[in-house]
């Protein structure tokens, strides 16, 4: 599922304050507590940036350059 980084960062606030627990997050906002948990590391690790979500997919091919050279010659 998609939570939007407001949600994010939201839920991470109220951890990082003290002010629910992740169990009360959890049921109030319906995420996961582990997702909880995963966004608030995140955060620990990269400030707000970290939350949000990494773009998916695969890594751009490399050509080697004996391909290059053959694509070229043609």
């Amino acid at each position: 599922m998609k939570y939007s980084r407001k949600k994010k960062l939201w839920c991470v606030k109220q951890m990082r304050l003290g002010i629910s627990t992740i169990t009360e997050i959890s049921n109030n906002r319906k995420v996961p507590r582990m997702t909880l948990y995963r966004w608030y590391k995140r955060y620990k690790d990269s400030g707000e940036k970290g939350p949000v979500d990494k773009p998916r997919g695969s890594k751009p091919l490399e050509l080697n350059e004996n391909c290059v050279t053959f694509i070229v010659q043609e």
